[in-house]
């Protein structure tokens, strides 16, 4: 689990979201907007998307990073991953309208900032 700090941006108001995340290549993490199948994003991705960066808490490091949305083959092969790591996790990237999933899950990728200290 890390915590995920972030800015409404409506608001200004700051936030701290807990949530799973994958460790990617190097000092990259990835996180899902899963929501549990709700039908719209959850706040703290639609705040971090449009601020495009976040501070992170996991474990006693903190350090700030970038915030990217995933796409195309990096985004399969990621949620790939996580699907294996995690198989009930599988059911969260979209169903069928009508379902408890409809929307594609969007997922992001944080990357540590220079100078900040990124998980070791």
């Amino acid at each position: 689990m890390l915590l995920l700090h972030h800015v409404g941006r409506k608001s200004g108001k700051a936030y701290v979201a807990p949530m799973m995340y994958l460790a990617g290549a190097g000092d990259t993490v990835y996180v899902f907007a899963s929501k549990a199948g709700a039908p719209d994003d959850p706040d703290w991705y639609d705040n971090a998307i449009a601020a495009g960066r976040a501070r992170v808490e996991i474990g006693t490091q903190a350090f700030d990073v970038t915030v990217e949305e995933l796409s195309g083959e990096t985004r399969d092969t990621v949620y790939a991953r996580q699907a294996r790591a995690y198989p009930g996790f599988a059911g969260t990237r979209r169903g069928p309208e009508g379902s408890a999933h409809p929307r594609p899950r969007p997922d992001a990728r944080l990357v540590p900032m220079g100078g900040s200290t990124p998980p070791g």
